[in-house]
């Protein structure tokens, strides 16, 4: 049976695939004939409603909620927290300074 949407492709369950995108961050597919995404910054960006909003860790590769500069002033990118910890434990290891707690800064409170 073809396609209610298209009449061409064949899909069973209604989501054609002409009409389907994938979530930048979780990879959920999408249906363009509905209300139930956000668009992103860049060209051909979307997000699903659960995604929408989340921020990507440069160190990682993650979408969470709230992400913060680097700690050190030559790396231009943002971190999680988890990867801020890491960071933390390495950076006192090697040089015997420490970083504060990312809750430390009042966007996390």
């Amino acid at each position: 049976m073809p396609c209610p949407v298209c009449n061409q492709c064949g899909c069973e369950d209604g989501l054609c695939e002409d009409y389907l995108v994938e979530c930048v961050a979780c990879d959920k597919k999408i249906d363009l004939e509905t209300n139930d995404y956000e668009v992103g910054e860049s060209l051909g960006e979307y997000w699903c409603k659960t995604c929408a909003g989340k921020k990507e860790c440069n160190y990682c590769g993650e979408y969470v909620d709230k992400v913060r500069s680097s700690p050190f002033m030559g790396d231009r990118v943002v971190i999680c927290k988890h990867c801020w910890g890491i960071t933390k434990e390495e950076y006192a290891a090697s040089q015997g300074e420490h970083i504060p707690d990312i809750e430390d800064y009042p966007h996390f409170k």
